[in-house]
């Protein structure tokens, strides 16, 4: 799709909005900030969403959850959907406003009958979910691993952690209150752990999955084993420079794990023409791999 009509329609006016934001949110966002910086991070987050939210398309913006869990999403519909939509993880709120790969799907999918939905995840997630993944890891049984989670855990990263999984949950139900019948969650680096898990949750509502430039060290055996039981199918898009021996290893580790069939890695070129790539690779791997309708 011609990226200048994406930075036009709905990106300039958020992008004007953000660089607004940035201007007033540090000052705004002092009070009641916590050792970690927990409480100020989800100030922050809150501010931004109620600063973007106007600078949105009024038709594709909807508010998803309730009371202060309440987060903005965008919802572009296909005009001949799809029994599957796909649900697109940013960083932050902030990272909506932004020309980039999620960019490009939100609005090239819809075209050709994938309904997508972009949604924030909370900021600081991806450091507690990891932290939450090493402990389990360091764990030589199950219960010594719960004891080293319960040692790490503090409220507000436990907090951080059910948020980021509500709000995919909360995600998931809107769209099949809009008769979609299943979910594809398209992932980076810093959310693959909580997709993970949400898939993991939501087996029979989650059918698909796209991981795109996620570091090997980021892939837990153990949890793809459990993501394996929902059957799932995983779309793993990294970049063409990845030596010989990396991508070996992490189709070992996926091979490990129980994958077969259902799953495919890719590699792509860097920068722009990756991800017009990826995007022309995604729709084809839904077409050919999925049930449309």
């Amino acid at each position: 799709m011609d990226i200048d009509r994406v930075k036009i329609s709905l990106r300039l006016p958020a992008l004007i909005a953000l660089l607004a934001l940035l201007l007033c949110v540090a000052v705004q966002a002092q009070d009641g900030e916590t050792a970690d910086g927990t409480a100020t991070d989800a100030k922050t987050e809150l501010l931004t969403m109620q600063k973007l939210a106007p600078s949105f398309d009024s038709e594709e913006l909807h508010w998803l959850g309730d009371g202060d869990q309440a987060f903005i999403s965008l919802h572009r519909p296909a005009l001949e959907p799809s029994q599957m939509a796909l649900i697109l993880l940013a960083n932050s709120p902030a990272d909506m406003a932004k020309v980039n790969f999620l960019s490009e799907i939100y609005y090239d999918l819809p075209e050709f009958g994938w309904s997508t939905l972009l949604m924030p995840m909370p900021i600081q997630q991806e450091q507690a979910f990891a932290e939450r993944s090493a402990a389990a890891s360091a764990g030589t049984s199950t219960e010594s691993a719960s004891d080293t989670e319960s040692e790490n855990a503090t409220p507000d990263k436990d907090a951080t952690l059910q948020t980021a999984l509500l709000r995919l949950e909360k995600s998931i139900d809107f769209l099949v209150e809009k008769e979609r019948r299943a979910v594809a969650l398209v992932a980076d680096n810093l959310n693959v752990n909580a997709a993970i898990e949400v898939a993991t949750e939501q087996g029979d509502r989650a059918s698909a999955m796209v991981l795109w430039q996620v570091e090997t060290s980021q892939l837990n055996r153990a949890k793809l084993e459990a993501l394996l039981d929902t059957r799932i199918s995983i779309l793993d898009i990294i970049d063409h420079r990845i030596s010989e021996d990396e991508k070996k290893q992490r189709i070992r580790i996926f091979r490990l794990a129980g994958y077969s069939n259902d799953y495919r890695l890719i590699t792509t070129p860097s920068g722009q023409p990756g991800v017009a790539h990826s995007v022309r690779r995604i729709r084809h791997w839904l077409e050919t791999s999925f049930q449309k309708y």
